[in-house]
């Protein structure tokens, strides 16, 4: 999880569109939001963050 949270922090996670498998899950700044357009970014609050990598962690 990132060191430095702040209001310019994203909690998301990516899903190919292609599978619609999710194929990436993290923590990226606000300027850094750019993906591909075969990728569907779905955004996430820190508890649904937190939840979901609890749950796949396990």
């Amino acid at each position: 999880m990132a060191n430095n949270q702040d209001g310019e922090t994203r909690y998301l996670f990516d899903v190919e569109l292609k599978s619609m498998k999710i194929i990436h899950w993290g923590v990226v700044v606000r300027e850094n939001l750019k993906s591909p357009p075969v990728i569907h970014r779905i955004f996430l609050t820190l508890g649904q963050y937190k939840k979901y990598v609890s749950t796949v962690n396990k």
